[in-house]
C-alpha cells in the first residue's frame, strides 16, 4: 500500500507541475497592429496584462514590440492576476546591437488602481545581464523572474525602477543600480495560480491586526492558513465584505463601538469555509489635541516623520499634525505644529509639501529651514517667508534641489513659514502670490544652545534677523541692513 500511496503521490506531483509549466498567458509575438489585443484581460487565472509605453511595428514585417527606454512608471508592462504570479518571462532584445539587458522588475501582493510606485513589495533586476547581438525578433531573447512563494498578484517590468522602497525599509535604491539599457519586449509570458495541495484541505485560520483604532482610521489584517488557501472572505459583525476576497484586509470604522472582525479560507478540497477566530476591534474618537508651544530646541525632520502619506481633507485650514491620521515617529513633535498642506507627510520625497508651517515658542532662539519648489527645473522661483517676510530674495528655489536658510534669528512668539511665488499681475507687474513648498526639515535652536549643524566659529559670523518685517543681518553683535550696509 506504501509503494502505491508513493506512486499516486508523486502522479499527483508531476500533473500540478505541468498544471504549472503551462503559463496562464502566452504571446509568443505580437502581429495585430492594435496594442490592445494583447494587453488586455486574460481567461482563466484572470490575468491582466497593461502597457504604459510606445507600441511600435519593426522591420516592416507585420510584427510589433514594446518599446521601454524611460525609467520608473514611464514606460513599463503591467501584470496583474487574482492569484499569485508564480513566474513571468518576456522576450526582449536592446536597443542595437550587441547591448546587455539588465532590467528592473517590481511587485506587489496586492492589485491597486494607482500603485505607489516607489513603495513596493518585492524590486529586483536581470542578473547578470543577457547580452544580445541586435536589436531584431530574430535575436531576441526570453528573460524570466522566478516570483514562486513570493505571493504577488502585481508586477511591472521597465528599463529601469529608480528610488524604491521595499517594504518597511527607509533606505531606497535603484534596480538596476548602475546605468540602464533601453530594450523591446516582443513577447510576453505569464504563469498565475500557485499550486493548491491535492489532498490536504484548510482546517484552521489565523487572523491578526489591531484591536483598537480611531474613527476613520484604518485597520489592517491579514490572515494565514495551515495549508494554501485560494479562496478568502472577510466579515465585519457578521456582514461579508464586498471585494475583500484576499488575504490581507482593511477595514475603516465610520463611527464608534466594537467590530467583530472575522475571515473565512478554503481551497478546492474544502467542502465549505473554515472560519477564524474573531477580532474585536474598539473604534473610538480621536481626541482633539492643543498645540502645545516649545520651549526648547526642536527639529521637524520629515526624513522619516510618519509611515505613509499624511493628507487632510480640507487643505485650507490649518491642522495640528498630531490630530490627523499618521503614525508620527516618536521624536517628531506633533503636537507642536500644524500646517496647511496637500501632503502633511509625502512618503515619495520625504518632505512636507504644502503652503504653511506654524508654530511657537516661548524663548528666541534661531531657525534653519530646508526647503524647495514642488517640481521640476524652470518653475517659476518660489521664496521662503517668515512672518510675512521674505527670508532672503536671493535664496529662492525653481527645482527640487533642497536650498538651505540658516540661522535666522527669531524672537519668542509665533512662526509662520509660507511659500510665496513670482508672479504677474494683470499690469505685468512683479508680484508675490502664496503658493506650496516642500519643507524637509525645519529646526529650532533655543538661544544659547548650539545649533548643531554649524561649528561654533561659524555659529558666531552672521544671522539673519527679522524685525518689523525686514530684514537685517547682525555680526558679532553690529546690525547690516539686507544690502550690507551698517546700521
Amino acid at each position: 500500500m506504501k509503494k502505491i500511496f508513493t506512486l499516486a503521490a508523486a502522479v499527483l506531483a508531476s500533473v500540478t507541475m505541468m498544471a504549472q509549466d503551462a503559463p496562464s498567458v502566452d504571446v509568443e509575438a505580437m502581429t495585430d497592429a492594435a496594442s490592445e489585443t494583447y494587453f488586455t484581460s486574460y481567461n482563466g487565472d484572470a490575468v491582466t496584462l497593461s502597457l504604459a509605453a510606445t507600441y511600435e511595428t519593426f522591420n516592416n514585417a507585420g510584427g510589433y514590440y514594446v518599446k521601454l527606454d524611460q525609467t520608473n512608471n514611464t514606460a513599463y508592462v503591467g501584470v496583474t492576476a487574482q492569484q499569485e504570479i508564480t513566474k513571468v518571462a518576456f522576450l526582449v532584445t536592446g536597443n542595437g546591437d550587441n547591448k546587455n539587458i539588465n532590467a528592473g522588475l517590481i511587485g506587489y501582493t496586492e492589485v491597486t488602481e494607482n500603485p505607489d510606485f516607489a513603495h513596493v513589495d518585492y524590486a529586483t533586476n536581470i542578473a547578470p545581464a543577457v547580452a544580445i547581438s541586435s536589436k531584431y525578433y530574430e535575436n531576441a531573447q526570453w528573460v524570466e523572474f522566478d516570483l514562486t512563494g513570493l505571493e504577488l498578484k502585481a508586477i511591472y517590468f521597465a528599463k529601469q525602477w529608480k528610488n524604491v522602497y521595499i517594504g518597511e525599509s527607509t533606505s531606497k535604491a535603484s534596480y538596476p543600480s548602475g546605468n540602464a539599457q533601453s530594450l523591446f519586449v516582443y513577447g510576453i509570458r505569464v504563469w498565475a495560480g500557485a499550486a493548491v495541495p491535492m489532498t490536504d484541505p484548510v482546517t484552521s485560520v489565523e487572523i491578526s491586526g489591531p484591536e483598537a483604532c480611531y474613527v476613520n482610521q484604518k485597520a489592517t489584517y491579514s490572515a494565514t492558513t495551515d495549508v494554501k488557501a485560494n479562496a478568502y472572505k472577510w466579515f465585519v459583525n457578521d456582514a461579508e465584505q464586498e471585494g475583500a476576497t484576499s488575504a490581507k484586509f482593511d477595514f475603516t470604522p465610520d463611527a464608534e463601538g466594537n467590530y467583530s472582525i472575522v475571515c473565512q479560507a478554503k481551497n478546492d478540497n474544502n467542502a465549505d469555509f473554515v472560519a477564524s477566530e474573531a477580532i474585536v476591534l474598539v473604534a473610538s474618537v480621536r481626541p482633539v489635541v492643543e498645540r502645545v508651544s516649545v520651549s526648547a530646541s526642536t527639529t521637524w525632520d520629515f526624513a522619516n516623520a510618519a509611515t505613509a502619506n499624511v493628507q487632510a481633507e480640507n487643505a485650507d485650514d490649518f491642522f495640528v499634525f498630531a490630530n490627523l491620521d499618521g503614525e508620527w515617529a516618536e521624536n517628531f513633535a506633533a503636537n507642536a505644529i500644524e500646517g496647511r498642506a496637500q501632503y502633511f507627510y509625502y512618503k515619495s520625497n520625504n518632505c512636507f509639501q504644502g503652503h504653511a508651517l506654524r508654530f511657537t515658542t516661548t524663548v528666541a532662539g534661531t531657525l534653519t529651514v530646508e526647503f524647495s519648489n514642488t517640481g521640476k527645473p524652470e518653475r517659476p522661483y518660489r521664496h521662503l517667508y517668515l512672518n510675512g517676510a521674505d527670508v532672503n530674495p536671493e535664496l529662492k528655489s525653481n527645482s527640487t534641489t533642497k536650498l538651505t536658510a540658516e540661522n535666522i534669528a527669531v524672537e519668542a512668539g509665533d512662526i509662520l513659514l509660507e511659500g510665496m511665488m513670482e508672479d504677474k499681475d494683470e499690469n505685468e507687474n512683479d508680484i508675490m502670490t502664496p503658493n506650496m513648498l516642500r519643507f524637509y526639515k525645519v529646526i529650532f535652536t533655543a538661544a544659547g544652545e548650539p545649533t548643531g549643524i554649524n561649528n561654533a566659529e561659524e555659529a558666531v559670523k552672521a544671522v539673519k534677523v527679522i524685525r518689523n518685517g525686514q530684514l537685517f543681518i547682525e555680526k558679532n553683535g553690529v546690525l547690516f541692513n539686507a544690502q550690507g550696509a551698517r546700521l
